[in-house]
C-alpha cells in the first residue's frame, strides 16, 4: 500500500470560481468523462450539445470539463440495435473526424472561463485488421489529452454492454459464466500487450458484470486462486509495469451493477500501486457532476488518497478528500506543472508518461501532502517540489529566487524582438568572447534588459564587440554598457518559479514556451541556439545561463510558432549534449499572454 495514505484533503477551486461567489462543490478531474455525441445517424450516443455541457459545468462551479469520444468501429462490430435497422453506416465516424478541431475551438473559446480537456475511448477489436484500424484512429487523434482503451466486444463480435439478450447469447456460446469472463479477461490482456505504449488508462475493467454477475474470483482477486483471479492479478501487474491507469468508472452505479471496478479489484489495485483515474462516463446533460460525491466517498472508503487526470498525455495528480486545505489547489498547480516539465525533459516525443516512474520530494511547507503522495523524502524548508525521472531532475517552488548581490559585465537595454539578442552574442563570439552567465529580463513594455558576464578575453575586445553591435544595428539598442557594475533586478513576479534543472541553478518564472539546453562551454554555442531561433522568427524574452565545469546550461523563455521552435532545435540538436522544447501554453493559458 505504499503511497496511499489516509490523510485526505478537500479540493479548493481556483480563485476564478470563488470570486464568482459559487460554492465549491465536490469535484473530480475526470478522464473517462462526458461522451460527445454521434452528431449524425439514426442511433444517437452521448451529448451533441457541447456548448450546453460546458455551460452546465460552469454553472455548477467546475474548474474543468472533460470530453471523450468512441473511436468508430469496423463494420463487422455492431450492436443488435444497429443490425436491426439494417442501415449501412459507421456510427460516429463524421463526429470523430471533426473531433480534435472542434475541441481545440472550444478550448480557445472558453479559455478564460473553464479548462476543456478531451480524449478518446479506443475500441478493442482484436489483432490483425482490428489493430491496424485502431492504429489509424490513433493517428487521426494527435494532440488529445488521453486515450482510454476499452473492451466492449467479444472475439465473437458480440458486445458485453449491449442488450441482456446479446449477453445471454454469448453466455450460451461460451458455456458458463467462468468461460464468459475468462474470454473477456483474455481480451483485456491481449489489448494491453498490443496497445501498452499508446493508452493512458483501461476503461471499466469489469464491464461484463452489467449483464453477467462476476464470479467470486473476479470480485475478490486477492483471495482467489483460480484462473480468473490469476488473470486479473496479471492485468493489474501489467498496468503497473506499463504505467497505465485504471479507470474508476462511476457509471455502473447508475446502471445498477455497481461502480466499475468492484471494491475487491480496487483493493488489489491499491496494494499493487496501480494509478487510478476517475470518470462519470456521462451521456446526458442532466447527469453532469451528479456522481462526483459518490465517487469521492467510494474512493475515500477504500483508502485512496490521490488519482490522476491527463493533459496532453502527461499525468496530473489530484488529492482526494473532504478535509479543508486552502492551499491544496495551489499545491496541485505547482506539482502538475512539475510533472509536465520533467516529462518533457525526459522524452518530449513520448506519447505518454509513466507517472509512477517519477519520484518526488516535498519541501517542509508542503509537508502536509507527503502522506497523500507517498513521498517522505524532504526537499528543504520552503514551498518547493523536487522531481526526478530517468537521470533528469527539476526543482520548482513558490519562493522567488534571489538575484546576485553584485554583478559586473555587459549590460544592455534592447528592443524586445527576434534576433536582437542573437546580434550581440554573435559579435561577442566573433571576438572569441565566451559567455559565462547571462540574465535576460522582460517587463512587458516592449523592451528587454540583459546582463552578461564573459571570460577568455580582454576588456578591449568586449568593448570592440559592443561597438560592432551598435554599428551594425544601433536602432535595436537603447543602452549598451560594456563595463557595467551593479545590481541585477529581481525576476518578474510569478505564482511560482523554476529553481533548478538537472541539479543546476537556472532560476526564472515559468513561461508558456521554453527551451532548455546543455552544451560545451565555448564561444559561439549560445549564438548557434539564438541564431536558429531568430531565423524562424522566435523571440527570446527571458534567459538564464550558467556553467558547470566545461559545460554551459541555459533556460530560455521564447515566443513563436511551436513547430518553428521544434524545427530550430532539431536542426542544431547534434551540436548539443541535450536540448528540449518545454511547452506549458495549453495547460497554463495565463503564461501565454
Amino acid at each position: 500500500m505504499a503511497g496511499y495514505g489516509r490523510k485526505l484533503y478537500r479540493r479548493r477551486l481556483p480563485t476564478l470560481y470563488s470570486a464568482m461567489g459559487t460554492a465549491a462543490p465536490d469535484f473530480i478531474w475526470e478522464t473517462h468523462g462526458i461522451h460527445t455525441g454521434t452528431i449524425v445517424g439514426p442511433i444517437k450516443h452521448g451529448i451533441d450539445d457541447i456548448d450546453g455541457a460546458i455551460e452546465r459545468s460552469i454553472e455548477l462551479g467546475h474548474p474543468a470539463v472533460t470530453f471523450i469520444i468512441h473511436t468508430p468501429r469496423l463494420t463487422t462490430f455492431r450492436y443488435e440495435a444497429e443490425e436491426r435497422l439494417g442501415l449501412k453506416f459507421i456510427r460516429g465516424d463524421s463526429a470523430f473526424a471533426d473531433y480534435v478541431a472542434l475541441m481545440k475551438g472550444y478550448k480557445r473559446r472558453y479559455a478564460d472561463r473553464i479548462e476543456v480537456h478531451y480524449g478518446i475511448e479506443l475500441e478493442w477489436q482484436g489483432l490483425g485488421l482490428g489493430l491496424t484500424w485502431s492504429r489509424a484512429k490513433i493517428e487521426q487523434m494527435l494532440g488529445v489529452d488521453f486515450i482510454v482503451g476499452s473492451v466492449h466486444f467479444s472475439a465473437e463480435r458480440i458486445p458485453y454492454d449491449g442488450s441482456k439478450e446479446e449477453a445471454e447469447r454469448l453466455l450460451r456460446l461460451r458455456g458458463s459464466p467462468e468461460a464468459y469472463w475468462e474470454g473477456y479477461l483474455d481480451e483485456v490482456l491481449t489489448m494491453l500487450d498490443a496497445w501498452g505504449e499508446y493508452i493512458h488508462a483501461v476503461g471499466h475493467l469489469d464491464l461484463p458484470k452489467l449483464h453477467v454477475p462476476a464470479p467470486e474470483d473476479v470480485r475478490e482477486p486477492m483471495r482467489g486462486s483460480g484462473p480468473l483471479a490469476r488473470k486479473l492479478r496479471t492485468i493489474l501487474w501489467k498496468l503497473s509495469d506499463k504505467g497505465i491507469a485504471l479507470d474508476v468508472n462511476l457509471s455502473g452505479d447508475a446502471k445498477g451493477c455497481g461502480i466499475y471496478p468492484s471494491e475487491g479489484i480496487l483493493m488489489l489495485t491499491r496494494e499493487i500501486g496501480v494509478s487510478i483515474c476517475v470518470g462519470t462516463d456521462c451521456h446526458a446533460l442532466a447527469d453532469i457532476g451528479r456522481l462526483y460525491s459518490r465517487g469521492v466517498a467510494y474512493l475515500e472508503g477504500l483508502g485512496f488518497s490521490r488519482y490522476l487526470s491527463f493533459s496532453r498525455g502527461r499525468p496530473q495528480v489530484h488529492i482526494l478528500g473532504r478535509d479543508e486545505a486552502p492551499e491544496r489547489a495551489d499545491f496541485e498547480s505547482v506539482l502538475n506543472t512539475g510533472y509536465s516539465l520533467i516529462a518533457q525533459l525526459d522524452n518530449p516525443s513520448r506519447r505518454k508518461v509513466d507517472y509512477q516512474a517519477i519520484s518526488i520530494s516535498l519541501g517542509e511547507k508542503y509537508g502536509g501532502f507527503r502522506e497523500a503522495l507517498g513521498s517522505h523524502v524532504p526537499a528543504g524548508e520552503g514551498a518547493s517540489i523536487l522531481l526526478r525521472k530517468d537521470g533528469h531532475s527539476l526543482l520548482i517552488g513558490r519562493e522567488a529566487p534571489e538575484s546576485p548581490d553584485f554583478f559586473s559585465g555587459i549590460y544592455f537595454k534592447h528592443r524586445d524582438r527576434p534576433g536582437t539578442l542573437a546580434l550581440l552574442v554573435s559579435v561577442l563570439a566573433s571576438e572569441g568572447v565566451n559567455i559565462d552567465s547571462a540574465y535576460l529580463f522582460n517587463k512587458g513594455d516592449g523592451f528587454g534588459e540583459a546582463y552578461i558576464s564573459v571570460s577568455g578575453c580582454s576588456q578591449e575586445r568586449v568593448e570592440n564587440a559592443c561597438e560592432f553591435a551598435l554599428g551594425t544595428n544601433a536602432e535595436s539598442f537603447l543602452e549598451l554598457i560594456p563595463d557595467y557594475a551593479g545590481s541585477i533586478p529581481s525576476p518578474k513576479a510569478s505564482s511560482f518559479y523554476i529553481h533548478a534543472i538537472d541539479d543546476v541553478e537556472l532560476a526564472m518564472p515559468p513561461a508558456a514556451q521554453m527551451v532548455h539546453s546543455v552544451h560545451e562551454d565555448r564561444p559561439g554555442m549560445l549564438f548557434v541556439l539564438l541564431a536558429a531561433l531568430a531565423a524562424r522568427d522566435v523571440n527570446v524574452f527571458d534567459l538564464r545561463l550558467t556553467q558547470s565545469p566545461g559545460i554551459g546550461h541555459a533556460l530560455l523563455a521564447v515566443r513563436g510558432e511551436s513547430l518553428a521552435i521544434q524545427l530550430a532545435l532539431a536542426s542544431i540538436r547534434p551540436e548539443f549534449r541535450h536540448i528540449s522544447y518545454l511547452s506549458l501554453g495549453e495547460e497554463r493559458g495565463e503564461w501565454a499572454r
